[in-house]
């Protein structure tokens, strides 16, 4: 029996030690292979950014600039690319006009909470913070809750630094219904205002219109009543009984509209010409509305 060659003999441990050298290889291969992708890759943001910063500035577009120019100064780009890109993120910086808002509501006190737009575009920003735009003309809207929005052009101006631009909001009116103490179904005139004389003109026709219905109603319903009872009682039809009905419910109603409004005409004249001090003196006119009519109480003092 013949013995093997000692080079032919295979140990477990010198195998083990070219396995972990072909690794070792194979991981230097693959970070010697991935370095200069990365700086490559790191190379092309550069050379777009420096690109793109130049085509901003050309077109006087500061924020976009500055967005670039901030890349391509970066410690990562050639050196004549961060040189510039360094030297022309100072100049667009002095030229982005900047302005802060002071936003007060009606009686002169400051809004802290409030939403500005710029050009449609929600900004976010502080109460009494800067803000900052590309020079030339812009369109600011100001909200607040409860107020109406301010709206307004402004015009922003190269290199120009914290423009103070001070906006008033107004109140929204509100649409409920003031208590006036009055009891519900009542109306209270107040003499002293100064359309109670048009308001009392207007009154006075309204009354005179309310006569002249009820007076047309009561007669033709009259009239119509007499006919029935001529032609058919008591068997009448109950449409012809109804249309009857309808007109002195009408004529009723008529009778209280009038008369209610040429009270109130009448007392909105009177006072109002008798002088302040007796309109003062007088209390008011409550006007209730009721089932046929209305009725009215004035209360005064002699």
């Amino acid at each position: 029996m013949h013995a093997l060659p000692k080079h032919a003999t295979t140990h477990p441990a010198r195998a083990l030690r070219h396995a972990s050298a072909t690794v070792v290889l194979l991981a230097l291969s693959t970070a010697a292979s991935a370095a200069p992708t990365d700086a490559e890759a790191a190379k092309a943001r550069c050379g777009a950014a420096y690109e793109a910063a130049q085509e901003a500035r050309a077109k006087r577009t500061w924020l976009d600039a500055r967005k670039e120019l901030l890349v391509c100064a970066q410690d990562e780009c050639p050196a004549f690319v961060r040189k510039d890109c360094s030297s022309w993120l100072e100049e667009v910086t002095r030229a982005i006009p900047t302005f802060v808002l002071i936003v007060k509501y009606a009686d002169g006190q400051d809004v802290m909470d409030y939403e500005v737009h710029l050009d449609g575009k929600r900004l976010r920003t502080d109460a009494g913070a800067a803000i900052e735009g590309d020079p030339g003309e812009h369109q600011l809207t100001i909200s607040a809750a409860n107020h109406h929005p301010a709206e307004l052009k402004l015009m922003l101006r190269e290199g120009e630094q914290h423009r103070q631009v001070e906006v008033t909001l107004k109140p929204r009116s509100s649409s409920a219904a003031v208590d006036s103490g009055v009891d519900e179904g009542s109306v209270s005139i107040d003499p002293s205002t100064s359309s109670a004389p048009i308001l009392g003109y207007v009154l006075g026709g309204v009354g005179v219109v309310g006569l002249g219905a009820f007076g047309y109603f009561a007669l033709t319903g009259s009239q119509q009543r007499r006919d029935l009872e001529n032609d058919c009682k008591p068997a009448c039809p109950q449409a012809d009984v109804d249309a009857v009905d309808r007109k002195f419910l009408f004529a009723d109603i008529s009778l209280g509209v009038g008369l209610v409004s040429l009270g109130v005409a009448a007392y909105l004249i009177l006072t109002h010409d008798g002088g302040g001090e007796r309109a003062h003196a007088s209390l008011p006119l409550n006007v209730h509305p009721m089932a046929g009519g209305g009725v009215g109480t004035w209360i005064t003092r002699f």
